[in-house]
């Protein structure tokens, strides 16, 4: 009975400790979530942050400083006006245009149609892209100076590939540490070999 109460109870430690590994790995795959979901994933970050994070950019004044992570939120294209910092993507929009910039808006242009675009500007020297609402990204909030190095890193296929390696090598440390050892069950007592006691037994009877 004794026995059956200590199985059970170890049963009982052995589903808490499971249920607490569950709890902890959910908790680290939610926070892991979030940190892609604001460096990498802007759109679904100002859904869920009403922020977002850019980086790695290949054209910028001298407002942020280089290899800064630059905080944004989504002003109104509208709305934007003169003096304010945004973000925009010109890949695809003309000769050498590549990648995300960082500039500040210098004119707000309207057209006969009513279409907005804003001219941006550099040390007062104005840049080529008419920027349009299909370029834009954000307004530019703040920014965390070196970060965006280092979240540019592990944004390009490099960088992926390294962050997989350290995951892989971290699982299978914890796998061997964790690996249970097999129990070698104590000897209850010398083992007695029936053959030789049923010799010694005859021996014993011949004597007398």
């Amino acid at each position: 009975m004794a026995g059956f109460k200590d199985k059970k109870s170890s049963n009982k430690i052995d589903i808490q400790h499971l249920l607490l590994q569950i709890v902890l790995i959910a908790v680290i795959v939610a926070i892991l979530f979030l940190m892609i979901t604001f460096l990498y994933i802007p759109s679904l970050s100002y859904k869920i942050f009403g922020v977002a994070s850019f980086s790695t950019f290949t054209g910028m004044d001298s407002t942020f400083s280089v290899n800064s992570l630059v905080v944004t939120k989504k002003t109104p294209f509208e709305e934007l006006v003169a003096g304010q910092h945004i973000i925009f993507n010109v890949t695809g929009y003309g000769k050498n245009a590549d990648g995300l910039k960082s500039y500040t808006i210098a004119t707000k242009l309207v057209g006969e149609d009513g279409a907005i675009s804003y001219i941006v500007s550099s040390g007062g020297a104005q840049q080529q892209w008419p920027v349009t609402e299909s370029m834009y990204l954000g307004e530019a909030t703040y920014s965390v100076k070196g970060l965006g190095m280092i979240t540019g890193f592990f944004g390009s296929w490099v960088g992926l590939v390294f962050l997989v390696i350290i995951v892989v090598v971290v699982a299978l440390i914890i796998y061997v540490v964790k690996k249970p050892e097999k129990v070698v069950p104590e000897s209850v007592g010398p083992v007695i070999d029936a053959e030789v006691v049923e010799t010694e037994e005859k021996v014993n009877e011949e004597e007398k």
